[in-house]
């Protein structure tokens, strides 16, 4: 239906022509274009093709000023006496007849004032007709239009609803024309009423359906305005700002508004296009949501909740955002203002999908997630959260097919955004853009996309083409996608709905039991880079010769450092990797003086390589490197993961050490990661795991450079065949087994790792941080064959549902439960990950902890809990640096590192003082392990960066805190201990650390538990559980010591 078909234009619908925001398809006009009411010399086009029934609507036009003062008039012939409903009169007696003024002489009259701009004059001449006649729908009409032309619209408004809906001529369009001015009044809830009446009546009223969806799109109800712009896509009449409003509900349609004026007024029409300027709190919420500011979101919208004034819709977006935020307290609260009509909004459902997959609750977490994406399958987050939900039970067909439908939807998003780039949109994007659509079975879409096209070529051919398409379409029922499409075949009634009730409970138990933090006073920080001053001279290279861009994957990834004490005299020495070798062999030449891993040992005031002289020089590409007692003769050993070749270095006790190359499936195309040593078989011997990255002959390629030699994209892994993580188990004499823990089938793209009891349960289990694929946490059953428990416990993927670029790990008490988390480190436009121990298993809560927008813009390598102060609540240190200096990436190639201070319910990123200089520039930063370097009871750490110095930042923080460092020895387990948990309080804490092994990205930290005691000179309370599951407690311990814990000991040693 056009519009001139519905019987409202020749009255007040052409005004809606001021309000239509309009993207211009070509710079072209249309041969069969309508040229709508005329206000004050300025005109509103509408450019429309119209064949065969479909009407695309494009073109440009201008609005009037915002003022109501001055408001659009009406011209002379829109009404007329022939509209005046003669039946609202009496004629049976002439006596009456004859009293009635001369109502053609005063209408003629009152025109005669309206043409010479004499509005009130006119506007009271009528208003005797009126005395006479109080129904007089043409009266009415009539005087509102003067009212609005005399500057008041609200008067008009008023007129116009003495008009009877449901009246054969005028109620329609009193309806429409008081709907516009109600909008230019900013009286939106009244502007939606009157076009919602006028649709009940009309359902194919375009000019309704379009206020109305550029209405809802305002306010940030896209869900609303969607099922409008539907509407127009079915009757063929849609503009290009329309269909893209379709592309991601999610999103808002928003323009910025003009310097000189606000955002509540009503937006000019740029050259452009139209301007989505947010209406209300509403509009600015939608925006706020889509830049992820979910503080922002609670603040604007729950004033309107409390007052039982918000719409469903936004009531909805309220708690998705508070889900986003993951504030418990929030969403608990907002489970007690849900209105009845919530449940058609696909947020609500959105975000009981978040609430079920906090609590590992995947059946139900699939239900809602189905019902969120039943209402709106553009739903990006909801559809990344479905796959993590089915991949969880170990449904991978359907997780499958949901991680494609993500991928068709990430390829619309990207072709969209690259079309609205566009004036005029270049037919290539277009049909780029159709092509998405057709892949998400949204064909009248994708049809209509095609019809801009041809219509700005003037191609009549084709858009008759187009039109026997969709004619076709509509036929057969389908021109958008059915239940059974949206859902990819699932059947949601197989799946429970949530016990909302249960949620609260357990959000209940969880707020009584958890452990307050000890406060929220963060102490100026301060590091110094001592590399130089100390005599240490390590640089990792990635190629024989010095190279500064271009890496193939394997030179992205830098290469690691063990701190060790290797000579047992009490100070931490430093083991180095090495690269410096290139492509086929994968070794250094010996003439290389940078080739080769480095040993550096602890002087006390400097450090000294003692590479040569202890015999730990490995020639072959190393990236990852660690350290543990291997054969258990109390000496720490090394071990090295290799490009071809992977060694042990045996520590001989005389300051040398024995190369052993581990034995495994020869292949200069594997590319390791990082490598660890402990016991993950139960026999209580060392193990060694090392981590596969990448197995590809073609891992060698470098990335494409323009025409001047520069990078234009880093490598992805996803280019790249997985490599299997390898186990070599400790025989007990010298020996080893070795094994895969997975088929080459299910090899995914391992960096990270961390070895410790993470079940609470005998035995250590491995967490793998993988790149861009689910991360893994192994656990070795009886028959030791690996089970992959990451799913279950809810570490394997983020909060958003998806895999991440995982690379760093670190360990540690971050909400002071008592129970192990992880913080792990991703790639960039990805929020670093902060797993919480909650009700035995893990919870993302990288946002409710501020760790989510200041990990997002950087690429994050190496990161360790460090308490720099001594407070006892730890903090983090992150090094950032990406991967490659290509055109492609969103930050610099060089980073900043981060230090995260442990507000107790944050973190917050801190300045830091550096005196040296190495902290206030950007570093291509990748490993980082802690250690105690001058042993003055405050945690120091080493970086390593890619073809830069390595960095020794020694904390120079003025504190003034007590603390406690705790060594183990086991007797009955490995003498490493690791697996261990060691609790100590005092007056005021309790504190718990873990030994664990792995230590995050190609690294390992030193080998002691650093506890933070604040003003705190004593230690009530230590008590450590031994991965045999022994427990030992001593009591009364002075503060500001190293102390060695024995296994089965009775007592306590303090070390110098």
């Amino acid at each position: 239906m056009t519009e001139g078909s519905n019987g409202m234009d020749s009255i007040g619908f052409r005004a809606r022509c001021r309000l239509v925001k309009v993207f211009c398809l070509t710079h072209r006009v249309c041969p069969t274009h309508r040229v709508c009411l005329t206000h004050r010399g300025r005109v509103a086009t509408w450019v429309c093709l119209t064949l065969l029934g479909l009407a695309l609507v494009s073109g440009c036009g201008s609005e009037p000023s915002s003022s109501p003062s001055r408001p659009p008039s009406v011209a002379q012939d829109q009404v007329t006496a022939s509209d005046h409903d003669s039946g609202d009169h009496d004629s049976g007696s002439e006596e009456v007849a004859d009293s009635m003024p001369d109502r053609k002489g005063i209408i003629e009259r009152a025109d005669a004032f309206k043409a010479e701009a004499r509005y009130r004059e006119a506007y009271e001449l009528l208003k005797t007709l009126l005395i006479v006649d109080p129904d007089d729908t043409e009266i009415l009409f009539r005087m509102a239009m003067l009212a609005a032309a005399d500057g008041d619209l609200a008067a008009g408004v008023e007129l116009l609803g003495e008009i009877p809906v449901d009246h054969p001529q005028a109620g329609l369009a009193a309806q429409g024309q008081s709907a516009d001015w109600c909008l230019l009044l900013h009286r939106y809830d009244e502007a939606e009423q009157r076009y919602r009446r006028l649709l009940d009546r009309m359902p194919n009223a375009v000019t309704a359906l379009r206020q109305l969806a550029f209405l809802y799109n305002r306010q940030g109800r896209r869900q609303e305005a969607a099922e409008r712009v539907r509407r127009l896509c079915l009757l063929g009449n849609v503009m290009q700002d329309e269909l893209h409003s379709l592309i991601s509900l999610s999103d808002a349609m928003y323009s910025p508004p003009d310097d000189h004026r606000s955002a509540t007024d009503e937006p000019q029409l740029p050259p452009g296009g139209p301007q989505y300027v947010p209406i209300s709190p509403y509009g600015d919420a939608r925006l706020a949501f889509q830049e992820r500011r979910f503080d922002d979101v609670i603040e604007l919208l729950r004033p309107a909740i409390e007052r039982s004034q918000a719409p469903p819709a936004m009531v909805a977006l309220f708690g998705r955002a508070a889900g986003e935020l993951q504030s418990d307290s929030m969403l608990a609260w907002w489970l007690t203002q849900l209105p009845p009509q919530i449940t058609e909004y696909a947020d609500y459902w959105a975000t009981l999908g978040m609430m079920e997959l906090m609590e590992r609750r995947y059946d139900s977490a699939i239900r809602v997630l189905g019902e969120a994406l039943r209402r709106d399958p553009t739903d990006f987050a909801s559809t990344s959260r479905m796959r993590q939900a089915l991949g969880s039970l170990g449904k991978e067909h359907e997780a499958q097919r949901w991680f494609d439908h993500w991928t068709r939807l990430r390829a619309s998003i990207d072709a969209n955004n690259q079309v609205a780039m566009q004036r005029p949109p270049d037919p290539t994007s277009v049909e780029s853009l159709a092509n998405a659509l057709d892949e998400l079975d949204r064909p009248l879409e994708a049809i209509l996309w095609r019809a801009i096209v041809a219509h700005g070529a003037g191609d009549q051919t084709r858009l008759a083409e187009l039109n026997r398409q969709r004619e076709e379409l509509l036929a057969n029922g389908n021109p958008f996608p059915d239940r059974q499409s949206r859902l990819h075949g699932m059947d949601l009634e197989h799946y429970p709905l949530p016990d909302l009730e249960q949620w609260a409970l357990d959000e209940t138990n969880a707020t009584q039991t958890a452990a307050a933090p000890m406060g929220n006073n963060s102490v100026p920080a301060s590091f110094g880079n001592l590399a130089d001053t100390m005599g240490m001279r390590h640089t990792y290279r990635v190629a024989d010769q010095p190279q500064k861009q271009r890496y193939a994957i394997y030179q992205t990834l830098g290469g690691g450092v063990a701190v060790l004490d290797y000579d047992l005299d009490g100070w931490p020495d430093l083991f180095f990797a090495q690269g410096a070798a290139d492509p086929p062999g994968f070794e250094s030449r010996t003439a290389n003086p940078s080739g080769g891993t480095s040993l550096y040992r602890n002087e006390v005031t400097r450090v000294v390589e003692t590479t040569g002289v202890s015999k730990t020089l490995h020639q072959s590409y190393t990236l990852g490197v660690t350290a543990g007692d291997w054969n258990q003769d109390g000496l720490p050993d090394l071990a090295a993961a290799g490009i071809g070749r992977s060694v042990l270095l045996i520590n001989n006790g005389d300051g040398t050490f024995a190369e052993e190359t581990l034995e495994k499936p020869a292949s200069v195309d594997r590319v390791p990661a990082s490598i660890g040593i402990a016991d993950v078989s139960g026999d209580h011997l060392p193990d060694l795991i090392e981590i596969g990255y990448v197995d590809d002959p073609n891992m060698t390629v470098k990335p494409p450079v323009d025409s001047e030699g520069n990078v234009l994209i880093t490598v992805a892994p996803n280019n790249f065949a997985a490599a299997r993580d390898l186990l070599f188990t400790n025989q007990g004499d010298g020996s080893y087994g070795f094994r895969p823990l997975s088929d080459q089938d299910d090899s995914r793209t391992g960096l990270g790792l961390v070895i410790a009891d993470f079940d609470g349960e005998p035995g250590n289990e491995i967490f793998i941080g993988n790149d861009s694929l689910p991360n893994r946490l192994w656990k070795l059953g009886s028959q030791d064959d690996p089970v992959d428990l990451a799913s279950i416990l809810g570490c394997g993927y983020g909060f958003s549902g998806g895999a991440t670029g995982a690379m760093g790990i670190a360990v540690g008490d971050f909400d002071r439960n008592h129970e192990i988390d992880l913080h792990v480190t991703n790639y960039e436009n990805e929020n670093a990950n902060l797993y919480l121990m909650k009700h035995q298993s893990f919870q993302d809560r990288n946002r409710q902890f501020n760790l989510g927008e200041a990990s997002k813009e950087r690429v994050g390598f190496g990161t360790e809990a460090i308490d720099y102060d001594n407070d006892g609540d730890e903090d983090l240190v992150v090094t950032n640096g990406h991967l490659d200096n290509a055109k492609s990436i969103r930050g610099g190639h060089a980073q900043p590192m981060q230090l995260f201070a442990n507000m107790g319910s944050e973190f917050r990123l801190m300045d830091v003082t550096d005196p040296s200089g190495f902290w206030s520039n950007p570093r291509f930063g990748r490993a980082l392990a802690t250690l105690d370097l001058n042993r003055d009871g405050q945690l120091d750490f080493v970086v390593t960066q890619v073809e830069q110095p390595s960095a020794l930042l020694v904390n120079q923080t003025d504190a003034g805190q007590h603390w406690m460092q705790v060594a183990l020895v086991g007797t009955r387990c490995e003498r490493d201990a690791i697996g261990a948990r060691v609790e100590l309080q005092t007056s005021d804490q309790t504190t718990v650390r873990w030994m664990v092994a792995g230590d995050g990205y190609l690294c390992r930290n030193e080998q002691t538990l650093h506890f933070g005691l604040g003003s705190n000179a004593t230690v009530d309370r230590l008590r450590v559980q031994w991965p045999t599951g022994q427990m030992q407690t001593f009591e009364n311990i002075p503060a500001d010591r190293r102390v060695l814990l024995v296994e089965a000991e009775p007592e306590l040693f303090s070390l110098p």
